[in-house]
């Protein structure tokens, strides 16, 4: 993608970071002010009706999911020529980073940040706006505070929506996809809990749940059935004996491959994240 000096009203300081869609730079405002991360998105796909309608999607869903522990939108442009979002800048680094610097996350640390990411949901999920891309790479943590932002809205999904055209078949990231994504089923809030779930297993383990061969077998399936043979639940406990059976019922209840099975609702997960951060037994979900 072409290097800029400036965008729009703001002066480029630095790249952020690079992908397919958009480059993320550091910059501000030329007139002055603080930081702020500029989203700009390549030519090669703004010509698109259907892309510039994505973008607009996520610049509307920011706007209203306005929260402590969601990136803000400050500005924006939709000309296909230099179309960009302007966003609040957070000084850190994104989960999936911090892993691979060799960043260990401490059972207390894990629930904190999903205990943050869960409150983001449930204001959108209250909205009728659900993500369906949770993921590390989409949640950064403050280096000043230790707050989790919950970034890239750009395939969101609100009730009131059209089907949305999938991009490369199905949308999000393979190894956190809920199983209603891969199956063509309702996405709903459990979704996002789904994948919420797989999260705290990177963070736990420092591996993506699921690897190699059963990615692409994933894909393939036809049934619930299809999914368990390929999906083993991650026991988490079995590699660190030392791990809270508290947090990995937590886990479990988030993952379960049956949606009915899941925790109903982001405030319900927020409940025993509380109930841990006490010392507090955690039910298993569906167990009589």
């Amino acid at each position: 993608m072409t290097e800029f000096k400036t965008i729009g009203k703001y002066r480029i300081l630095g790249v952020s970071g690079r992908g397919g869609m958009a480059d993320v730079y550091l910059g501000e405002p030329i007139e002055g002010g603080p930081k702020v991360a500029l989203k700009m998105f390549s030519r090669k796909n703004t010509s698109s009706v259907e892309f510039r309608r994505r973008v607009k999607r996520e610049i509307d869903t920011l706007q209203e999911c306005s929260h402590p522990n969601i990136v803000g939108v400050k500005d924006f442009s939709l000309d296909p020529e230099e179309m960009f979002l302007v966003l609040d800048y957070h000084e850190g680094k994104n989960l999936e980073e911090l892993v691979k610097d060799g960043h260990p996350f401490s059972p207390r640390e894990i629930c904190s940040i999903i205990y943050d990411v869960s409150s983001a949901l449930g204001h959108c999920h209250g909205k009728g706006i659900f993500h369906r891309d949770i993921k590390p790479a989409n949640i950064l943590i403050e280096r000043s505070q230790g707050r989790a932002i919950l970034l890239d809205f750009g395939i969101v999904k609100a009730t009131n929506m059209t089907t949305i055209t999938k991009y490369a078949g199905i949308m999000g990231s393979l190894g956190y996809l809920a199983p209603e994504q891969i199956l063509g089923g309702t996405v709903d809030g459990r979704t996002d809990l789904y994948q919420l779930g797989m999260v705290m297993v990177y963070l736990a383990t420092g591996k993506n749940p699921i690897q190699g061969t059963d990615e692409f077998a994933m894909v393939d399936a036809r049934s619930l059935e299809d999914l368990r043979a390929h999906r083993a639940m991650p026991r988490i406990r079995e590699s660190l004996p030392g791990f809270p059976e508290s947090v990995e019922t937590i886990i479990l209840n988030c993952i379960q491959i049956d949606q009915l099975l899941r925790y109903p609702n982001a405030e319900a997960l927020m409940e025993d994240l509380t109930r841990v951060s006490r010392g507090d037994p955690v039910r298993v979900l569906g167990a009589s």
